[in-house]
């Protein structure tokens, strides 16, 4: 128990500081992609294979470069559409600030304004208490807890997505940073499916999957499934499914499986 409290407090710790890197990627994508309504173009993806985040394509210029993260190496690497490292930035032993502004003036040789890159999104994330200290290269041990985690929270998302016959984009969202997927599998429902970061409701990182009327007719919670892991959070704010990653220390995947198959038909009605 003492290595799962352990390992769940690097986690967190991890996810607060990648949450707060990733801003970066937030603003380049911000900057430089086009506007779509709902604000996915400003929202990047884990990728387990590389260990990096990546943001969205963009043409700049007369190249289509993508502004990544990569773990490993704890630095900014903005490729080109051959995979190839166009220019790269160290985030390690610098401040979050620093390091934007260095990454800034990269892309300013490219002809991206450096003014528009630097301004403040139009959302607020939580104000971290080492958002103005030098960030420290991640140990192996810490990377290793944090993209497993995140890549559980992907093939997760992938088995919603199979088991509702949908193909919801995977992504993780800036502003909240979870990752997570959504899907309308009929006319009357939405479903949203994802991992949320630490927050007030669970104390702790959670699966989540929660339903919303497209037709005006309310989810009826009355008849809901017992569940076998998680429980269900039916709040004036909230109303859906919780999973707190504390419950996941074995057969981690099982538990997701059925946490799934167990919520859906009650969010379907």
């Amino acid at each position: 128990m003492r290595n799962q409290r352990s390992m769940i407090k690097t986690y967190h710790q991890a996810d607060a500081e990648i949450h707060l890197i990733s801003q970066l990627i937030a603003k380049f994508n911000r900057t430089c992609v086009s506007k779509e309504e709902d604000d996915s173009h400003t929202n990047f993806y884990f990728d387990p294979l590389s260990s990096r985040l990546y943001g969205r394509w963009a043409e700049i210029g007369n190249k289509r470069l993508c502004l990544s993260f990569n773990l490993k190496e704890f630095a900014f690497e903005l490729l080109d559409d051959s995979y190839s490292i166009h220019a790269s930035v160290s985030a390690a032993n610098d401040t979050i600030a620093k390091t934007e502004q260095m990454l800034a003036q990269k892309l300013s040789d490219l002809g991206v304004s450096e003014e528009d890159f630097r301004a403040d999104m139009h959302y607020e994330i939580p104000e971290f208490e080492f958002a103005d200290q030098p960030l420290e290269k991640w140990s192996r041990e810490k990377r290793e807890i944090w993209t497993g985690i995140r890549e559980l929270a992907n093939r997760s998302c992938f088995l919603v997505n199979g088991y509702l016959v949908a193909n919801g984009e995977i992504r993780i969202w800036p502003h909240h940073f979870d990752t997570g997927v959504y899907n309308q599998p009929n006319a009357k429902r939405g479903l949203g499916f994802g991992m949320a970061v630490q927050d007030s409701m669970a104390g702790e990182a959670y699966f989540y999957f929660s339903g919303y009327s497209l037709n005006d007719e309310t989810i009826d919670y009355s008849e809901k499934a017992k569940l076998t892991n998680g429980y269900w959070e039916l709040s004036e704010n909230w109303k859906g499914a919780i999973l707190p990653i504390s419950e996941l220390e074995q057969n981690a995947e099982e538990k997701v499986e059925t946490f799934i198959k167990e919520v859906t038909p009650t969010l379907l009605g």
